[in-house]
């Protein structure tokens, strides 16, 4: 059932605005997605090929949430104890979903339990993501912890056909080792410029055997992460299987041929800003909102974020547990 946003005019030219927005992606000629720096645009920034990046400026839209909408509510909660709310949005650009079939943006609620044993509960956006991943059998998402406590989204899947499935995703080896782009070594001798430390022992192996646990959890975790002292910033390689790629299948991913924006705000009513922090370190409080947008891999291409969001229907039980 389609759940049409309230409008707002969002008057993203207004210099207040842009200039807090650009603060936070860009520092001087650090470039940062999700709050990591991004290798590729800071060497284009420092070479001065890159302008500053903003929110697309049209009449149009900023989200404004309702609450009665959602019929897809996740997390783990005990109802006698206090329970917080926080709201996320995903936005696929790809084009392939129009109106009439279910819009490109989804919208889920997270629920938990603000305080245990008298004491406080801290949830990060990252505990929302894999609680949706782990509660929607059609959700899915490619994470990766590239270290100091940090992880970056990677890629966002999602099945709009009757079964409940995941997007069947396989990772492109041999394309992700001959990209210039990807500083990581996945065979012989690690990259110690990048301050890589070892290599993977069978990448291919190790990728085939992270897309199987997700088919239970929604998550692929990257399998080339910090744990290499120097993750493989691969994502652009992980892609829809060959006889897959159709209108029910919705999946994006990327680092260096587009990545996935991540806006924020607080309160269900107003504009978004960057978010402050990454997915693993930008803690949730009640009402929060977090929005993801696959933005176009040229940074001098504005991010939009106009349409209508869409709530997934409650139509199977739980995928899983509470073990999110």
């Amino acid at each position: 059932m389609k759940k049409i946003i309230l409008f707002l005019v969002a008057l993203f030219t207004s210099a207040g605005l842009h200039f807090t927005l650009q603060a936070q992606q860009r520092e001087g000629n650090v470039i940062k997605v999700q709050g990591h720096v991004h290798e590729v645009l800071t060497k284009q920034a420092a070479e001065g090929k890159l302008k500053a990046k903003s929110v697309k400026a049209t009449t149009g839209t900023v989200t404004d949430i309702d609450p009665t909408d959602i019929d897809f509510l996740v997390g783990c909660v005990d109802e006698n104890l206090p329970v917080d709310t926080a709201y996320l949005l995903v936005k696929w650009t790809d084009g392939k979903r129009t109106p009439a079939q279910g819009d490109s943006i989804l919208l889920w609620g997270y629920r938990w339990n603000s305080t245990s044993g008298g004491f406080p509960v801290t949830k990060t956006t990252i505990d929302m993501i894999r609680a949706v991943a782990n509660f929607d059998c059609r959700f899915s998402s490619l994470l990766q912890n590239t270290g100091a406590g940090n992880f970056t989204v990677g890629g966002f899947g999602y099945h709009h056909g009757v079964s409940n499935a995941r997007v069947p995703v396989v990772f492109h080896f041999l394309q992700a080792a001959a990209d210039p782009f990807v500083s990581f070594n996945y065979a012989e001798t690690p990259n110690c410029v990048a301050g890589q430390y070892a290599v993977p022992s069978t990448p291919e192996d190790q990728a085939i055997l992270a897309l199987g646990v997700s088919a239970n959890t929604g998550i692929i975790r990257h399998p080339f992460d910090a744990s290499y002292s120097y993750p493989a910033y691969d994502y652009d390689h992980w892609s829809i299987a060959a006889g897959f790629d159709n209108v029910n299948n919705v999946w994006q991913a990327g680092w260096n041929n587009g990545y996935w924006a991540f806006y924020s705000k607080e309160g269900l009513v107003g504009d978004y800003g960057y978010a402050p922090a990454g997915v693993a370190l930008r803690q949730l409080n009640n009402r929060s909102v977090d929005y993801f947008v696959f933005a176009p891999a040229d940074f001098n291409v504005p991010v939009n974020l106009d349409g209508d969001y869409f709530v997934p229907e409650l139509n199977c039980a739980p995928c899983a547990d509470c073990f999110e």
